[in-house]
């Protein structure tokens, strides 16, 4: 049950994430958290190996951009007020979090992965 858990942690992970941004964001029609949303949907509910992969290589890409424009962000702080030091600790989570979880993603859906969870009785 928990290593079940563990193997679509990440993958609840990014969707609850889409909803919150789908959430925050002005838009209720909003096509980036509606074409996320299904297509995260799809690969909970296919478990398609190469897809997962995919996903998880395009979210690790995705992260690193985020952490530049993180960097670029931070770096323009002259003055670490309350709202500073907020947007410091909500961003570094958010970038170490989805870094975590794509790489997650990534070795659960890796091939070495999945030889030794066929090996196992």
């Amino acid at each position: 049950m928990i290593k079940q858990l563990q193997y679509k942690l990440h993958k609840f992970y990014f969707l609850l994430l889409t909803l919150l941004y789908w959430k925050d964001n002005a838009i209720l029609l909003n096509p980036i958290a509606i074409v996320s949303t299904v297509w995260l949907i799809y690969i909970l509910s296919k478990q398609k190996k190469e897809l997962s992969l995919v996903h998880g290589i395009t979210i690790l890409a995705l992260t690193i951009y985020l952490l530049l424009a993180f960097l670029s962000d931070f770096y323009k702080i002259t003055t670490f007020d309350k709202k500073a030091i907020k947007f410091v600790n909500y961003g570094s989570l958010l970038v170490v979090l989805n870094f975590v979880m794509s790489i997650l993603l990534i070795y659960n859906n890796s091939i070495l992965v999945q030889k030794k969870i066929k090996k196992e009785p």
